[in-house]
């Protein structure tokens, strides 16, 4: 399935782009935030900091991972196919 993301109304195309990415750092919260219910039940202050710093560390790893990745495809099937190149000379 192919998108022109260069026509149509900007909003629901930023929208769409961007959805998968929300629905994903949203999960990412509440995985946090269930750490953070069952560390309150069990342990102290000093648990529910280390939780909480953990989070933040993971937040990070996702969103560097997530950008590296999304650079990768865009070099490698973006830019070719904006030169030119075909998709079965891209996976050959």
């Amino acid at each position: 399935m192919e998108h022109d993301f260069t026509r149509g109304n900007i909003l629901k195309t930023i929208a769409v782009f961007a959805l998968p990415y929300m629905l994903s750092y949203f999960l990412q919260m509440l995985y946090g935030m269930a750490d953070l219910h069952m560390m309150g039940q069990f342990s102290g202050a000093a648990g529910i900091t280390a939780v909480g710093n953990g989070a933040q560390t993971l937040y990070i790893i996702t969103v560097t991972l997530v950008g590296l990745v999304e650079k990768m495809i865009s070099f490698l099937f973006i830019v070719p196919s904006s030169m030119g190149a075909t998709v079965s000379a891209l996976t050959t």
